[in-house]
């Protein structure tokens, strides 16, 4: 649930409080009759954990941490916000020391000492697994939405660009959650190490969608639920405690910023394409095959970006709009995946509402896509998303940046011989940080998805 609260009457509620005796933290306090605090944390509370990511990098590999003023400054691993933090309680649950959330530590559904596909569950078994669920004393198990789900990954992880496992690391923390990777023993893929959660994606276009993250490959994409006549299975994961962690708060500030006081983040209400009155069409603007590969630049020759930019051009745009003390601050910052996934509003689509998966508060740009119609883009993020580095003779780790897709996430169908949305609306997949100059007129990948290296920027900051 979103909650919006104009500024006036957010402040008139906080005075009264604090007129009344009341501080800050009892606003956000949860405690029973006796006094004693229990453990049901409001909503107040949607920190986010960092993505934990520590090297830089430019455009294919890592480098040495730049300063402000120079190329590729204000990237991930240059600031960090509420590390990750576990508690292993010792009894097979783990707690989140920054969200609250208690997590089941394996995913070993039989009980039998081992992970594999035989641990796997359907959605609805993992949903009913997970309710009737005793561990640790507790019966009050649930299976996590998304956002909770996605509150564990971590970008020290590197995506697997082939079975070779030797720079191979998982994106969740494997010292305090047991983990493994796809079944291949059973016929599984590597990267086939899906982890089921309860959010559905509410457009129908492309079959039914369960959203999942993806620990393995460090993605969250829709996953059909009947694959070549097979039931999807997933790895399962329950968690219980601060079950509102992932509610927005949202306030619309009234010049052009929305701050969202549950995660404590101010956002600019407008994006990038801000100004224009439709943005970048990729159907047409995007050449992968008489462009300028020296330059390496994608673009027809009278394409105009009309706000999008690629990754090195968006961290610039950061420090562009702090010179200029943009709506009146000068702190603005390219946001992390986690914070930018924290805005996804996984209500809304562009099939179901004509609208990027956003709350209304904020503007998006509207965009045309691979197939010429009306949708919204993809936006980038401030972390890399690094490979293990095997598939690439070059050892260009480092060539991909992580981004939303808070329009359709497509992916070309050569059966259709047209692009489908084929992981969602609130998709975290990743794109080249610059054209390399190979040929992604029809997608790249296991499902062709879109390669569009020109995306969008909403920029962050703290909020006071």
């Amino acid at each position: 649930m979103t909650r919006i609260i104009p500024l006036s009457g957010l402040a008139f509620v906080v005075a009264s409080l604090m007129l009344s005796g009341c501080g800050l933290d009892e606003i956000y306090a949860s405690s029973d009759d006796d006094g004693s605090s229990d453990d049901t944390i409001t909503s107040a509370n949607y920190a986010i954990v960092d993505t934990e990511q520590i090297a830089c990098y430019d455009n294919l590999v890592d480098i040495i941490c730049p300063s402000a003023g120079n190329n590729f400054y204000g990237q991930d691993a240059q600031l960090s916000r509420n590390s990750q933090s576990y508690t292993d309680n010792g009894d097979s649950t783990v707690t989140d020391d920054v969200t609250n959330i208690m997590w089941t530590q394996s995913t070993d559904t039989n009980g039998d000492g081992s992970i594999d596909i035989y641990d796997k569950l359907s959605s609805d078994d993992a949903t009913s697994y997970c309710s009737n669920l005793t561990l640790a004393g507790y019966s009050d198990w649930q299976l996590p939405n998304i956002k909770q789900l996605y509150s564990l990954m971590n970008f020290q992880g590197t995506d697997p660009t082939s079975d070779d496992q030797t720079y191979l690391k998982a994106f969740i923390d494997q010292t305090v959650f047991d983990f493994s990777y796809g079944d291949t023993a059973n016929s599984e893929r590597l990267i086939d190490a899906q982890y089921a959660s309860t959010t559905s994606y509410v457009s129908a276009e492309a079959g039914d969608l369960l959203f999942g993250v993806n620990f393995a490959d460090g993605r969250i994409k829709g996953y059909e639920q009947l694959m070549f006549g097979q039931v999807k299975t997933y790895y399962v994961m329950c968690m219980r405690a601060n079950t509102g962690y992932g509610e927005n708060d949202f306030i619309d500030n009234g010049d052009g910023t929305v701050t969202d006081n549950s995660t404590h983040l101010m956002w600019m209400q407008a994006d990038s394409g801000n100004g224009y009155t439709s943005g970048f069409n990729y159907k047409t603007g995007l050449d992968f095959v008489q462009s300028d590969s020296g330059d390496f630049i994608a673009l027809a020759d009278d394409a105009e970006l009309k706000g999008a930019m690629t990754w090195q051009d968006a961290l610039d745009y950061a420090e562009q709009m702090n010179n200029e003390g943009h709506l009146g601050y000068n702190d603005w910052r390219l946001p992390n995946v986690k914070e930018l996934h924290s805005l996804v509003d996984y209500s809304r689509s562009p099939a179901t509402d004509s609208s990027a998966a956003i709350d209304p508060v904020f503007t998006s740009t509207m965009i045309f896509n691979e197939n010429g119609e009306a949708d919204y883009g993809f936006y980038w993020s401030n972390t890399t998303h690094a490979t293990n580095g095997s598939f690439y003779d070059d050892g260009f780790y480092g060539r991909a940046g992580a981004y939303i897709a808070f329009g359709r996430a497509l992916g070309y169908n050569a059966n259709q011989a047209e692009w489908v949305d084929v992981h969602g609306a609130g998709a975290q997949r990743s794109d080249l940080k610059q054209w390399d100059g190979e040929d992604y007129s029809l997608g790249f990948g296991p499902q062709n998805d879109a390669i569009r290296i020109y995306h969008y920027v909403r920029l962050v900051r703290d909020a006071s």
